[in-house]
């Protein structure tokens, strides 16, 4: 009986040892794990860095090339139609032959270019 009570230890034991070092591979193999995608985190907030600046240049993109192509009309900021249209009749002196939707319709064309 003792010699099956020390067999019954000893394989308990040796179980134990074994199963610690299972556990111990599954820890490092974690660490390492985790380590990788410690990384591949880093590496996508990178990315979305780099697609936020593209997405960025390309919104402002359009806005640039109509500066560029009419630098008078880009940074100024138009008058109403209403307000033009008054400024003619009053600079005509008489009724304008031009109605409110003509005006409303040059200022669009003169925002457009």
């Amino acid at each position: 009986m003792q010699a099956e009570k020390e067999a019954q230890e000893l394989a308990a034991t040796e179980n134990t040892r074994y199963y610690a070092g299972v556990m111990n591979e599954a820890g490092a193999k974690i660490g390492r794990i985790e380590k990788e995608l410690e990384v591949t985190n880093n590496q996508l907030a990178e990315r979305d860095a780099e697609l936020a600046a593209v997405t960025a240049d390309r919104e402002e993109a359009p806005q640039l090339a109509a500066q560029e192509q009419n630098p008078a009309t880009a940074n100024k900021e138009l008058p109403e139609a209403a307000n033009v249209l008054k400024d003619l009749r009053k600079a005509l002196g008489k009724k304008s032959t031009a109605s409110l939707a003509d005006v409303e319709k040059i200022l669009e064309i003169l925002e457009e270019s």
